[in-house]
Parts: structure tokens; C-alpha cells; sequence
């Protein structure tokens, strides 16, 4: 097509329209405006390639005061961010018809909009084809249904709301009864009746916060018996955390026999009493992925999709309100209270804020030195050029300090001081050489995670080997390790001895003909993260299977290529989500092949995600095709990015621009990109 171009480039108008459109489709809008005005046939081309409506899909993410949406009568999907929208835009939103549009997503909307908005959306007659809605704003919505609808809403599929009341979901799913997908977050426990007046045969999703999860989900789940998934975040009663999960899996196994797939994000403080978390695991056949993570303060958290505890969360220092008001109201009578109370309330206090109580006398200064801690050494936020003063954390003992981040500087560091370190994060931006030295020579008897960011090249080689080697942290169980390079280390040279102790390992990048070696030195590993920035081409040649390796979640050139030379070598795979860019011309030969790969090599698979990003060389396919190869292909959705690039995705709601291989796919087929440059330039 070059060669067309260079010999008639002073006859261009033997290339008919449709070339033409076909090359502008890989030019963005703003790249089309420098061909306007070389010639009439060329702007009339042009324009009616900007006519409001060919716009299929909108994001408002800034203010566009010439939007006029009742132009775009064919969009598809519609994101806008509120905060942006002029007065006469808003009217716009509210009276509207967008016949065609199937996804909606609207955010920061304001209590006195949002409710008039919520009406109109869930009212079918302005967006008669709409699947998808996602609507989030600070507050929730009082709608009285039966007064405002006379017929349900039979077209949304998926809903996600960022708050709703509680008395209120069973007027607005009993409005929805198509409805297979629901998040949404409740600010209150569920103390009445939830008035359903149908049991909601369709919802098969479920994503929820709730403030007293044991007793919310009993009210609300006999009303879902056919849920295949279902995600909880909340908080755990101040009592027995065994007793809790005991009773969560009766109220599982009664409402919800069919359930696939459960996660969690529960949290708990010092007053409940430590579980014992292989006991919580055997409850339930979906429990066997829950993980403890401790926190500040010794907070815990049981969850099944973190891999550490995520402090600020809504729920994690709310007994820390309650403890600081039962300090203030006896503050006159403080040596009434046993040192196990002191303990258990200075636990629950930054050791910046402990300062203040040390010196009032010599038992509190005891207590005090008794007290687990955890530090987090970060820069300040308001006041980004003033260095923190650490020199209060002089005041304690370093065997005090069970858990260490680092995400600034702090020259007093040594780490052969923190001995009973459980947990330890490092940045190693914030390094100094000596402290570097150290990192290499300490040994922590006791650490259980070990999470280190930013490694430069030459210290990575070096650190990785000094990490797997158990003599200097024995204990460690879970390993997030990240750089920008990956690591050609010869673990045979380094490594003599198995590691027998860690179960999670994370690694930002990695070379594929390392992979063979890494887990044969790991043999109890259950969970592996890993980038690999290379196609595996090599025959694997593992030594050994890894029957211990139940989750695995890999980023690669090549997923068919690759995961056919893995997966034979971890039978026992209990959950896989793979990344990468389909590389096969025919779509559907991509997912007939990992179809097979699955049924062959993972008979144990229970949840499969995927995020497969390809571009306009692929063949398109019916998604339903795709969904009906294999039982876990169910989730599977087609999103769309600039055109014509697509991805193939389970876990989310629309393209992800800014994925590594979503930027991969970013570059048009090479023969129109080398069209469209060489047209410009002899127009």
C-alpha cells in the first residue's frame, strides 16, 4: 500500500471513500483535524466521520461546555464524572433518551441530583437497552418504588452502587428482577425486615459491605439461592473469631448450595481472640483460601484477596474511637485498670502518640516497653519538605517492633536491631548503602512477610539468593519482590537447600528459563504472582510436579504458548488468572486451545480470570461462543478500547488503557498506521 501511495501521490483520487474511512478509523479525532482543508472530497470524508451520531462510546473525565448529549442518540457507553457537568448539562442527563446505550457509568453524584438521576436510570423508557450500571456518590438514596413504577425494569443486568440503605434492597432488587450482578455497600447493620416479595432467582454475583456481616448476610441471602459468587467486606464481632466463620459457613451451606466462589475482607482487633487459621479453612470447602494479615496495632484481617492488611480501611480503627473514649472518661482513676487493659489500649496507639504517656509514672513506663509496636516511616503529606523528627522512637525497645514499613528515609535504621520483626517493607529508593548491607546480612528468626520494592539491578541479583536461603529468615512464609529488570540467577550455585517455608511468592518480573529452577527450590509454594517479559519457548523440564501450588496468576507474551508448557506441571491448580495479548489470528482458536490446556492439565480448576488484550488483526467472535467452550469461560466479557482494539477480560468492567499489554495492542495493524502517516504526508 506504500508503494501505491508514493507512485500516485498526485492522484489520490483514485482511492475510493471507503479506504479513506477505513485509514481515519486509526487516527484519533484530534489527529483527523490536521486533514481538513486540503480539499473538499477530503473534508466531507472527514466529517461525516464526526457526526454526533457515529460516537459510540463517551467519557467525561473534564468540562466540555459545547456537549450536547441529546446529539449521541448511538451511544453505547457513557461515563462522566459529575463534577464536571455544567447546569444545562445536568437538565441534559435528566431528559435524555439514549435508545442504543448499554453501559452506564456515572460517579461523584451529588445528594440532590442523585436521586432524581437514579429514578431516570432505573426507569427503562429513556435507556430502554441498558445492562450495565454503575452509579457512586457520598451518600445513599430513599426511593419509594411503589409509588414511582408501575413496571419492573427488566434490562440491567449488572448494578453497582457506591452506598444504599439497608431498609431499601428489597424494594429495589424486587424492581430488578433480571439482575445477575450487585455490589454495593451498606453504612448501617440490617436490624428489619428487608421486604422481598420474590425470591432473586437471577443474581448469581454478589459484592457487599456490610456493617455487621454474620447478621446481615443471614437476612439477606435466603432471598439468593442461586448465588455463584459472593464477596464481603465488614467487621468481626468483639467475640470468638472461630465461633464467627463457624456460623458463616452454616449460613453458606443452607442459602447458598451453589455458591463457587467466596472472598473476604474482614476485619477484627485485639479483643477478639486469635483463631487458629487452618481451624477457619476446614469450616468450609471455600474457606481454604483465607489468609490472616496483621496490621498496626495488631489488627487482623481475614481475607481471601489481599496480600496484606490494608489499614485504611473504613473498618479498621473504629475500636481505636472506642478505646480512646473509655481513656478520656477515666483519666482521674487510671491506676484501677490491670496492666492486660493498658495493654490492650496502647496496642491500639501509634507509638508517636504513646510519647505523651510515658514518664507519668514507673508502671506505665513498663507497660509501655512491653507494648508490640509498628512503624510506618513515610513522608509527610502537608508538609512534603520537612523532614519527620523519628528521634521519639528512641523511647522504645527495637525488639518492640513487629512490624516495619519503609517509604522514606530514616538514616538511624539498623536492622539487626528489629529482632522480632514479623513483617517488613522496604522501598529500596530510600536505602543507604550501609543500610543496604544490611538487608544482606541480617537474620529475622521470626519474619513472616518480607515485601521489598524498587530493587536495582545489581542489588537484585545479590538479595533474591540471600531471601531464598531460609537460614536467614526461616519463618518467612510470604515474598514480594519488584523491580524494573528481572533477575538471571543460577539458583543451583546459590541455593543448595530447598525452601521449605514459603507459600507465597510474588515477583514483578522474571525470566522464563529461571522458572524451572525457582520452583524446584520452593516445593511447598502455594500461590505465585509473576510478570514474565519473554516468551516461555523453552520445554520446561521441571524436575518434580508442584503438587502444593493451588493459585497461580502469571502476565505473558504468549498465554497459549506459555501455559502449555506450565500448567503439566501443577496438577493440584485451584485458581489461575492469566494476562497477556493473543497472538493467534483467530480469536476463537485462541480459547479452543486453553480450553483444552484447562481440561487436560487443570482437573481441579475452580476459578479462572483472564485479561487478553488483541487488536484489529484478530478475527471478532460472538462472546457467547467463547463463554460455552468451558464452564469457567462464563464470566468472560468483551471490552472495548480505542478502535479497533478489544480485550477479553472476567474481573472487569470496561478496557483498561493503561495495562502493560493494553498499551501493547495500542499500535494499529502496521500496514494502516504506515498508510495513514504516508497519506498525511502527501496530502
Amino acid at each position: 500500500m506504500n508503494n501505491i501511495l508514493s507512485s500516485t501521490s498526485h492522484r489520490l483520487e483514485i482511492l475510493p471513500d471507503e479506504i479513506f474511512l477505513e485509514i481515519f478509523k486509526y487516527l484519533k479525532p484530534i489527529d483527523l483535524h490536521s486533514f481538513i482543508g486540503h480539499n473538499l472530497r477530503i473534508n466531507n470524508i472527514i466529517h461525516s466521520s464526526f457526526l454526533p451520531n457515529q460516537f459510540i462510546r463517551l467519557e467525561l473525565c473534564y468540562p466540555c461546555e459545547a456537549l450536547d448529549l441529546h446529539s449521541y442518540t448511538q451511544l453505547r457507553s457513557l461515563k462522566f464524572d459529575c463534577i464536571f457537568l455544567l447546569e444545562q448539562q445536568f437538565d441534559q442527563v435528566l431528559t435524555v433518551t439514549l435508545p442504543y446505550l448499554e453501559q452506564l457509568s456515572i460517579c461523584n453524584v451529588s445528594y440532590s441530583f442523585g436521586k432524581e438521576l437514579l429514578l431516570l436510570i432505573l426507569d427503562s423508557k429513556h435507556f430502554p437497552s441498558l445492562k450495565f450500571c454503575q452509579f457512586s456518590g457520598k451518600f445513599y438514596y430513599m426511593l419509594d418504588f411503589n409509588k414511582l413504577y408501575q413496571l419492573p425494569n427488566l434490562t440491567i443486568r449488572t448494578l453497582l452502587l457506591g452506598k444504599w440503605n439497608a431498609s431499601m434492597l428489597g424494594p429495589l432488587l424486587n424492581f430488578l428482577p433480571n439482575l445477575h450482578r450487585f455490589e454495593t455497600s451498606f453504612s448501617e447493620s440490617i436490624n428489619e425486615s428487608l421486604h422481598f416479595n420474590m425470591y432473586h432467582t437471577s443474581i448469581e454475583h454478589l459484592r457487599i459491605s456490610l456493617m455487621d456481616v454474620f447478621n446481615d448476610l443471614e437476612k439477606i441471602l435466603p432471598y439468593m439461592p442461586n448465588l455463584k459468587q459472593l464477596r464481603v467486606t465488614g467487621k468481626i464481632p468483639e467475640h470468638s473469631i472461630s465461633k464467627n466463620f463457624e456460623n458463616l459457613s452454616k449460613i453458606l451451606c443452607v442459602y447458598t448450595p451453589d455458591l463457587q466462589k467466596f472472598d473476604c475482607e474482614l476485619y477484627c482487633h485485639g479483643c477478639n481472640e486469635q483463631a487458629d487459621i487452618l481451624i477457619i479453612q476446614q469450616f468450609h470447602s471455600l474457606f481454604n483460601l483465607i489468609q490472616c494479615h496483621l496490621g498496626r496495632f495488631l489488627s487482623q484481617c481475614y481475607t481471601t484477596d489481599l496480600t496484606t492488611h490494608t489499614t485504611l480501611k473504613e473498618f479498621a480503627y473504629s475500636f481505636l474511637i472506642i478505646m480512646n473514649n473509655i481513656l478520656s472518661s477515666i483519666s482521674n482513676r487510671l491506676e484501677i485498670l490491670p496492666d492486660e487493659i493498658f495493654l490492650e489500649i496502647f496496642e491500639y496507639l501509634k507509638p508517636i502518640d504513646l510519647i505523651s504517656f510515658i514518664g507519668h509514672n514507673q508502671r506505665i513506663n513498663n507497660i509501655i516497653h512491653d507494648v508490640k509496636l509498628s512503624i510506618v516511616i513515610e513522608r509527610l503529606k502537608k508538609e512534603e519538605h520537612e523532614e519527620e523528627d523519628l528521634d521519639y522512637l528512641k523511647n522504645f525497645l527495637p525488639n518492640q517492633f513487629i512490624h516495619l514499613e519503609l517509604h522514606h528515609h530514616w538514616n538511624a535504621l539498623n536492622l539487626h536491631l528489629y529482632t522480632k520483626l514479623r513483617s517488613l517493607k522496604l522501598n529500596c529508593t530510600f536505602l543507604l548503602r550501609n543500610q543496604f548491607d544490611q538487608v544482606l546480612t541480617v537474620r529475622l528468626p521470626y519474619l513472616e512477610q518480607f515485601s521489598i520494592c524498587s530493587v536495582p539491578y545489581a542489588f537484585g541479583n545479590v538479595l533474591l539468593p540471600h531471601i531464598l536461603d531460609s537460614n536467614s529468615f526461616p519463618l518467612l512464609k510470604v515474598l514480594q519482590f519488584s523491580g524494573k529488570r528481572y533477575y538471571m540467577l543460577d539458583i543451583h550455585m546459590h541455593n543448595k537447600t530447598p525452601n521449605s517455608t514459603i507459600r507465597t511468592l510474588i515477583l514483578h518480573r522474571w525470566s522464563g528459563s529461571m522458572l524451572v529452577p525457582l520452583l524446584n527450590l520452593l516445593p511447598n509454594l502455594r500461590r505465585l504472582k509473576m510478570i514474565f517479559s519473554e516468551s516461555v519457548n523453552e520445554s520446561m523440564n521441571l524436575n518434580m510436579y508442584q503438587m502444593s501450588l493451588t493459585h497461580l496468576r502469571i502476565s505473558v507474551l504468549n498465554p497459549s504458548n506459555s501455559l502449555k508448557k506450565i500448567l503439566p506441571y501443577m496438577p493440584n491448580l485451584k485458581q489461575l488468572s492469566v494476562t497477556g495479548m493473543i497472538r493467534e489470528q483467530s480469536i476463537l482458536e485462541h480459547f479452543t486451545k486453553l480450553t483444552n490446556i484447562l481440561h487436560i492439565h487443570t482437573p481441579d480448576l475452580q476459578k479462572f480470570d483472564c485479561e487478553l488484550f488483541c487488536n484489529g488483526m484478530n478475527d471478532h467472535i460472538d462472546i457467547l461462543i467463547i463463554q460455552q467452550l468451558h464452564p469457567l469461560f462464563k464470566p468472560i466479557q468483551r471490552h472495548l478500547g480505542d478502535y479497533p482494539y478489544q480485550c477479553f477480560a472476567t474481573n472487569l468492567t470496561e478496557y483498561s488503557h493503561l495495562k502493560e499489554y493494553a498499551s501493547a495492542t495500542a499500535v494499529p495493524p502496521l500496514t494502516s498506521r504506515k498508510l495513514a502517516g504516508s497519506l498525511h504526508h502527501i496530502i
